[in-house]
C-alpha cells in the first residue's frame, strides 16, 4: 500500500493537504484525481457547487513517512471557474514554445524563521531565538551571514535540506543569511515547469517542519522594518544558447538580449514578483530600487546580476534579483522564459 499526501493551495495561497491510501504507486499516472470541499478553503460558496477537483501533476517521495513507498503529490486545484495556481498552465505554454532551448532555473529562497511573542499584552512577530527584533544584534556588525552560533534555527534549515533531498527535490545548498534567524536554500537547476513544482513542494515541506518545532516560516519580503535585510527569491536563468552560444554569437550575447527585453517589460513584470515587494526593493540592503531597472557584472545592488565567471567565459546564466520571497514561481519563470521568445 502507498500513503499519498495530496498537496494543493487554497484561495489565498495557503497549503492544504490530505492523505489517501492507494495500491502500489510507481509514477504520477498511478495517482487518481480526488476532490475536496471548496467552501472550507475559500474556493466555493456553501449552497452552490462546492466540489473542487485536485489533479496530480508532480510526485515526490514522502520524507515524513516511508520514502521508499509513500508519496507527496503536488496538485492543481480545479474549481467550477478557476484553477489554482492559475499561473502554472501559462508557464507550461511558454515552455512549449522553446523546448529545444532547455530553459534551466535555479531558485534561491530566502525566509525568516519566526515565532510569536507577547509583550505588554500585545503579540509581535520575532526572529526565532530572540525576544523581539530589538534584542537582536544589529546586522551592521555582520554577525549572521554564514555564521555559526549567531543565526538561530539551524536545526530547522538542516532538517529541511535533508527532507527535501529525500523527497527527490534538487536541492543545491543552504546558508544562514544576513538577518537574525534568516536562512536561504537553493533549488535547481531544474528544467522548465519542474522549477515551479519543486519550489512549491519545498515550501510545503519547510512549513510542515516549522510546525513541528513551534516556529513560523515568514515569506514576507520585508517582515522587519528599519535597517534589516528583506527576503528575496532570486531566480537564476539560462537557455542552451546562453550556456553554449551559437556559431555566430557567444552565450553572453543571448544573456544581454534577454536582459534588454526584461528592461522593456519591467514595469509590468515587477507587479508579479510578490506582494509588498516594494518595501524590500528600496535600493538599500543589496537591492535595486523598484522603479529602476539595471544590471551589472558581479553586482548585488542591481535588478540583474551577471556572474563574473559568466562574463569571463562569455556564456552561462544570469540572476534576476527582483523577485520577493513570496513570489509565485510559475509567474516568475514564465516571465524569464518569455524574454527569450521572438
Amino acid at each position: 500500500m502507498t500513503l499519498c499526501e495530496y498537496v494543493w493551495i487554497d484561495a489565498i495561497g495557503n497549503f492544504r493537504s490530505k492523505t489517501r491510501v492507494l495500491g502500489n504507486v510507481s509514477n504520477i499516472s498511478d495517482v487518481p484525481m480526488w476532490n475536496y470541499d471548496g467552501s472550507s478553503t475559500g474556493q466555493a460558496n456553501c449552497g452552490e457547487l462546492t466540489e473542487v477537483l485536485i489533479k496530480p501533476v508532480a510526485m515526490f517521495n514522502d520524507p515524513f513517512r516511508c520514502i521508499e513507498t509513500d508519496k507527496l503529490i503536488w496538485c492543481e486545484a480545479h474549481s467550477s471557474d478557476k484553477v489554482y495556481p492559475p499561473s502554472r498552465e501559462d508557464a507550461k505554454k511558454s515552455f512549449n514554445k522553446n523546448k529545444n532551448e532547455e530553459p534551466w532555473f535555479g531558485i534561491e529562497q530566502e525566509y525568516y524563521i519566526t515565532k510569536m511573542i507577547e509583550l505588554n499584552e500585545q503579540q509581535f512577530i520575532s526572529p526565532y531565538g530572540c525576544m523581539g527584533i530589538h534584542t537582536a544584534e544589529p546586522q551592521s556588525i555582520h554577525p549572521y551571514y554564514c555564521m555559526m552560533g549567531k543565526n538561530h534555527g539551524r536545526h530547522i534549515a538542516e532538517e529541511h535540506l535533508i527532507k527535501c533531498i529525500n523527497a527527490g527535490i534538487k536541492m543545491s545548498g543552504i546558508n544562514a543569511e544576513v538577518g537574525p534567524s534568516q536562512w536561504e536554500y537553493q533549488v535547481g537547476p531544474c528544467i522548465g515547469i519542474d522549477a515551479g513544482d519543486q519550489l512549491m513542494m519545498s515550501r510545503f515541506i519547510l512549513e510542515r517542519i516549522a510546525c513541528e518545532h513551534d516556529a513560523i516560516i515568514n515569506l514576507t519580503p520585508k517582515p522587519f522594518q528599519g535597517n534589516w535585510n528583506g527576503s528575496g527569491c532570486h531566480t537564476n536563468f539560462s537557455t542552451k544558447s546562453m550556456r553554449e552560444g551559437k556559431k555566430e554569437n557567444t552565450g553572453l550575447h543571448f544573456i544581454i538580449q534577454s536582459i534588454d527585453r526584461l528592461k522593456k517589460t519591467h514595469i509590468i513584470d515587477i507587479s508579479k514578483f510578490g506582494s509588498e515587494n516594494e518595501k524590500r526593493l528600496t535600493g538599500l540592503h543589496e537591492t535595486a530600487n523598484i522603479n529602476d531597472f539595471s544590471y551589472g557584472v558581479g553586482t548585488r545592488h542591481t535588478s540583474i546580476r551577471i556572474g563574473t565567471e559568466t562574463a569571463e567565459l562569455g556564456r552561462g546564466y544570469f540572476e534576476d534579483r527582483r523577485p520577493g520571497s513570496n513570489m509565485d514561481p510559475y509567474g516568475v519563470i514564465k516571465i524569464l522564459n518569455d524574454s527569450t521568445l521572438d
